[in-house]
């Protein structure tokens, strides 16, 4: 992959788009990508399956302290 630096003597590569953020540090523009992207791609199969797509749902699960990003 590009972009990532490479530790050879712990043979790990880290990638700085994948670094975690606490959700109490968790940068705005990363918040909207994560619902941009959900919704993008998830959307119709919610409508589809009979329980539907909310925003305000989804926001706030992505938005919990529990919630990861990967």
């Amino acid at each position: 992959m590009e972009g990532g630096r490479v530790d050879r003597a712990r043979r790990t590569t880290t990638y700085p788009a994948l670094l975690p953020f606490l959700p109490s540090s968790r940068p705005p523009f990363l918040v909207t990508w994560a619902f941009d992207a959900v919704k993008e791609t998830m959307e119709e199969a919610y409508d589809a399956s009979g329980y539907g797509w909310d925003d305000e749902d989804k926001l706030a699960q992505l938005t919990e302290p529990e919630a990861r990003y990967v």
